[in-house]
C-alpha cells in the first residue's frame, strides 16, 4: 500500500480513524469485481438461456412449417 503523508502530523485517534476507513476501502474493492464478475455471469448465462431458447423456437418453428408444406 502506497505511504499516506498527512500534514499537520495526525494524532493516534485520527489515525486510527484513517486507518479504519482506508481498510474497509480496501474490502470494499477487493469485493466489487467479484461481484461485478459473478453479477456478469449470471446475466451471461442468462442470455445465453434465452439465446437457446430462441434457437429451439426457431428450429420447431421451421420443422413445423416444412412439415406444413410437404402435407398441401
Amino acid at each position: 500500500m502506497p505511504r499516506l503523508e498527512v500534514t499537520p502530523p495526525l494524532g493516534e485517534s485520527e489515525l486510527a480513524v484513517l486507518e479504519e476507513v482506508l481498510s474497509s476501502t480496501e474490502l470494499l474493492f477487493d469485493a466489487t469485481p467479484a461481484a461485478y464478475r459473478s453479477a456478469w455471469w449470471r446475466r451471461a448465462q442468462h442470455e445465453s438461456t434465452q439465446h437457446e431458447s430462441t434457437q429451439r423456437e426457431s428450429i420447431l418453428r421451421e420443422a413445423i412449417e416444412n412439415d406444413l408444406r410437404q402435407t398441401r
